[in-house]
Formats: C-alpha cells, structure tokens, sequence
C-alpha cells in the first residue's frame, strides 16, 4: 500500500487523472448522469407542449425515410437561455445546411429506446454525444448563417465521400464502407446494427482509436514518401489526424484519439519518451473542457 502511494506522490498527473476517474464513478453512481439531471429539455418531454427552439445547425442534414434530420445546438427554448444539442426532424421541404441559425417550433420526445439489452439502443447511443431528446418541427424560419469554416470544408469533404460511396457500391455494401470509415450511420439499417450488436462488433461502426490508428499509419506512410524529415513528417501528421476528426463529426472516442495521437507525435518529434498516462489524463481534461 505504502508503495502505491509512494509511486502516485511521484506521479501527480495519473494521481489527479485517477481521482477524477474514481469522481465520474460516484457521481454516476447517484444518478448525476441521468438523462433528467443532465438535460432541461428532457424534462419538458411529458407537457407534450410545442416548444419554441432558436438555435445553430452543428451537422449536414442527412435524408432520413423522407425527412431530414440534423443535430442543432440550442441557445434559447421558449425565451430562455438553454444550451443543449438535440436531434431535429423536418418532414417538410425545408432548406437547411451546416451552420444555419433557426428558430424552429415543435414537439419533443424521448428517442427510441430498445427494451431488449442485445439490441441497438438508439437513445443510449445519442446520450454518448450528450443528446438526450429529439424534436419533431411544425414550423421554420431562417435568421443567419455561422458556420466554422474548417469544419464547414470538413463537412463538404465528407459529403463527397459519402457521394463517392453510393454512386460506386451497391447498398448495403455502401452503407457499412460509411459507417467503418467516416461514421456515418444514417442509412445503416436497423438489421445490420442489430447483426454487428449480436455479433458483439459495433464498436467498428463507431470511428474511435482503431480508424484512428489505421489513418495514422498511412498518413505517416506518405508523408514520409515526400522525403521530409522525421521531425517534420511527425508534426504535420497532427493537423491531417484532425482534419479527418471534423471529417468523421469529431465525435468523443475519435477526439480522444486524435489528442493521443497528437501527444505522442509531438513528443517523438523533440525526441522524448511518450507519456501515455498523461497524454491520456490530457485527452479526459480537454474533452471535459469542449
């Protein structure tokens, strides 16, 4: 026991990280994470009132069974001041694209929830992005438009891939090459999730640290092709690690990964020995941050 503390007082980064950790744990544990404490909006679901939302539009609208969903980052809710992200339905002929300013109007209501444990959960699956309702539109009215401009390009850049994709594969062939590669799971049918689910292998559709890795090993492979340094080849291997985060919708694994990634780049490239602990404390505290 002695030694483990001795080893954790030389060692302040893992320490804090595993007091963090051990906090999450207990916090969880009380229901701090639960959908009603996390989220305002989930809490007006059971008034089955229309609710006014204004707010900017964070994704590509995706055609969806005859509508088009998007996720939209709120900043008021009936004249109030919330900030939440939420899935929006339109099933009217709505011109939306990525960094509109809208105010919409509508009902919301709690995403599809599976009661079977084996099968996709598609609203524990939204809860890990930190969204928790979803907001079927009655009413639309334009006001601005702010997009981030690299993530506006990243966004049109995974457009075209997924364009690509379609137009060369037949379905679902093209459907999973979105999924393993950029994220995209729009079109994923129910049947195939629940096939990779009951296969135990839906982690491949969710684009976390192994496609990081694999993009990684060929970024390095071809800027290393240029004839540039190492120390070179490394540190511009960290923006392309990012850009192909905005390209697959930043989402936390991806992020996590990229922040790893970026650590252990910068820290070959002053020729230092990679601190895996703290670049993964250093991951945790930024994504809490974001």
């Amino acid at each position: 026991m002695r030694s483990i503390i001795r080893t954790l007082c030389k060692r302040p980064v893992i320490t804090v990280f595993i007091a963090y950790a051990f906090t999450l744990i207990l916090l969880d544990a009380f229901g701090y994470f639960s959908y009603e404490k996390q989220s305002y909006l989930y809490k007006l679901i059971d008034n089955n009132d229309t609710v006014s939302v204004e707010g900017r539009i964070l994704s590509v609208p995706q055609l969806v069974k005859n509508s088009k969903r998007f996720v939209m980052k709120t900043s008021t809710v009936n004249g109030i001041a919330v900030s939440e992200k939420i899935i929006v339905n339109s099933h009217s002929g709505y011109s939306v694209s990525y960094g509109d300013i809208i105010n919409v109007e509508g009902k919301l209501k709690k995403p599809f929830s599976s009661a079977f444990p084996l099968l996709f959960d598609y609203q524990k699956y939204l809860a890990r992005s930190e969204i928790y309702v979803v907001l079927d539109i009655s009413s639309f009215e334009y006001i601005d438009s702010k997009p981030n401009i690299v993530k506006k390009f990243a966004l049109a850049f995974r457009q075209d891939i997924i364009e690509k994709f379609d137009d060369y594969f037949k379905k679902p062939y093209s459907d999973v090459l979105k999924s393993l590669i950029i994220g995209d799971k729009s079109t994923l049918s129910w049947d195939i999730k629940n096939s990779f689910s009951d296969s135990g292998i839906m982690h491949i559709l969710v684009v976390s640290g192994l496609h990081v890795g694999f993009i990684s090993i060929i970024v390095l492979f071809i800027l290393k092709l240029t004839g540039l340094s190492l120390k070179k080849v490394l540190l511009l291997s960290i923006p392309f690690i990012f850009f192909y985060c905005f390209v697959t919708g930043a989402n936390p694994p991806a992020l996590r990964s990229a922040i790893m990634f970026s650590c252990v780049m910068f820290s070959l490239s002053l020729n230092r020995e990679p601190l895996i602990y703290n670049s993964l404390a250093l991951s945790a505290l930024l994504l809490y941050l974001r």
